[in-house]
């Protein structure tokens, strides 16, 4: 990998090794690079240059690099994140591909694709979907959640128009992380721990 680091360094104008180790690095400790984040453009751009050289990095580390110019992310996904999950995270991604799928049916997504939803009604569908209450704490739900928002698929703010309004934001990452052969394995994970969501029913929309 060093050889080929260092020919893409030679091969692209303006672009150094350095920015090739960065880019990597912020690529696997982020997850999820978005061009609309600042601290995230620039590696964003390296990324999607190089793309050539990122699909050959990621391989290797047993990652499968998705690159969705159109949406304005690129994201590295472990191939085995799916066994390596709690039943609460699992609960919490899947309902959260379901909202955002719903909303995307229903034309209610942003013009950057995003998807918002007010906590409160975000907590009711949580357990409408999964037959299960979110945690009750903050401390207990900021944990579960913010790995996730870490990893650029989720953030909770402020809504713009009502600010004393908690909203989550669903990126479109969340449609790469979890899609078809995911979602059979982590529905399949469910089953043989006994909770059923209903997801088998569900007609999704595939990523």
């Amino acid at each position: 990998m060093l050889t080929e680091l260092k020919n893409t360094a030679q091969r692209f104008d303006g672009i150094e090794e350095e920015q090739l180790r960065s880019a990597g690095y912020n690529l696997l400790s982020r997850q999820f690079l978005h061009r609309a984040k600042q601290l995230h453009r620039k590696h964003y751009e390296v990324v999607v240059r190089c793309s050539k050289y990122f699909i050959h990095l990621m391989d290797a580390l047993n990652y499968n690099l998705v690159i969705e110019e159109s949406l304005g992310y690129v994201g590295a996904i472990p191939r085995d994140f799916t066994r390596r999950m709690r039943i609460d995270e699992t609960l919490l991604l899947l309902a959260l591909r379901k909202m955002y799928d719903d909303s995307v049916n229903n034309f209610n997504a942003n013009d950057d694709s995003t998807v918002d939803i007010a906590l409160e009604d975000f907590e009711h569908n949580y357990q409408q979907f999964t037959g299960r209450e979110l945690p009750r704490t903050k401390n207990d739900f900021d944990a579960l959640r913010e790995p996730f928002e870490r990893c650029g698929i989720v953030d909770l703010g402020e809504d713009e128009d009502r600010p004393e309004i908690k909203r989550l934001r669903i990126y479109p990452t969340i449609t790469s992380l979890i899609n078809g052969d995911a979602l059979k394995i982590m529905e399949g994970y469910l089953k043989g721990h006994d909770v059923d969501t209903g997801a088998q029913e569900e007609e999704k929309t595939e990523a």
